[in-house]
């Protein structure tokens, strides 16, 4: 039997999903009014799913910085970090080419449009950035048998996570932030979460003996916390406002950590292990889902008028959804039995 983690194949499945939710709810969320029911419905899917990208990178330290998974520099930079900075310039080229007019565009507005990048192809960079730290994460993580780990996990979640919660909130007093400023550590909370991830598997036998019960409630609490502060600070304003809904503050943190905590206490083996193979296939396209679904949005919408407005709210988020997922795993499919873009594109 592989000793391969379902349950984290699982849940980047379901983190993957997550991010097309939220950028088909996002699709008309600052367009509609904030008072009209199609508002509150993308809010609600919003707050349900902005913990993904917390979720990503918290996958991504639960295996990079295993024992097992211990990797030279000299293979980290050509393995992996080359390989991302690759898939950036490629897709955003390849964004570039569907934004820009060929009838009329100079050397210069294609180059430009290509370091512009698409929206989501943030995450590229930003992943690059945490790789890069890995060697010093990997010391944090096993000096002394993860003897500053705990400490380090604490000190990102006060001085970086919760110090950025605050801060994001628009209308504190500017000399408020000025003094939050003094204390700055400039900790990055994506690195934060790499270790955090880490953090619960290696401490995974306390949290899976947490009742789900607990888990969904505290879940559901901070979901409905965030719509209601969110409704009600949008209401005030009279515009959508979103802060909470950072993916370095409290809330999508919080809900990263116990998503996590619920995959990890699946039994697995006794109700899906004759999908596994399936299961694991699926995982390793997520990275091509989440650059490709964008496109599969804007086609749908550009071409087809197909969008979250088009049918009722709550059945239009969650269906179009699952349409963009389908079309993406064929496409990705397709493409995997293509050497060369199996390489350098999936």
């Amino acid at each position: 039997m592989s000793s391969r983690d379902i349950n984290i194949d699982l849940l980047r499945i379901c983190s993957c999903f997550m991010v097309i939710i939220l950028h088909v709810s996002g699709q008309n969320w600052r367009l509609v009014n904030v008072h009209s029911m199609e508002w509150f419905v993308f809010n609600a899917y919003d707050s349900a799913v902005r913990s993904c990208v917390p979720l990503f990178f918290m996958i991504s330290g639960y295996l990079f910085l295993s024992k097992g998974y211990m990797i030279s520099i000299n293979q980290l930079y050509k393995r992996n970090i080359l390989k991302i900075i690759i898939l950036y310039f490629v897709w955003s080229f390849l964004y570039a080419v569907f934004r820009v007019d060929f009838t009329d565009i100079s050397f210069e507005t294609l180059i430009y449009e290509i370091l512009q990048s698409e929206f989501h192809l943030w995450y590229l960079p930003a992943l690059i950035s945490v790789y890069i730290m890995i060697p010093l994460l990997w010391c944090i993580a096993h000096y002394e048998d993860g003897k500053y780990l705990k400490y380090t996990c604490y000190l990102v979640f006060i001085m970086g996570i919760l110090k950025m919660t605050v801060e994001t909130v628009p209308f504190l007093p500017e000399i408020f932030n000025e003094f939050l400023t003094s204390f700055s550590l400039n900790i990055s909370i994506y690195c934060g979460y790499f270790l955090i991830g880490y953090y619960i598997k290696m401490t995974r036998e306390k949290w899976i003996h947490i009742k789900m019960k607990i888990l969904l409630s505290v879940f559901l609490l901070i979901e409905l916390l965030g719509i209601i502060l969110t409704l009600g600070i949008s209401w005030w304003t009279n515009e959508p406002i979103s802060f909470l809904y950072n993916n370095q503050t409290l809330f999508p943190a919080i809900q990263a950590i116990i998503l996590m905590i619920i995959f990890l206490k699946f039994k697995v083996d006794s109700f899906l292990n004759h999908k596994r193979n399936i299961i694991i296939k699926i995982s390793r396209y997520t990275l091509f889902i989440y650059l490709f679904h964008p496109f599969v949005i804007n086609f749908l919408d550009n071409n087809l008028r197909i969008n979250s407005l088009s049918l009722n709210e709550w059945v239009s988020v969650p269906l179009i959804s699952m349409i963009v997922v389908i079309i993406c795993l064929l496409f990705a499919f397709v493409l995997s039995h293509i050497p060369i873009v199996k390489k350098w594109i999936i």
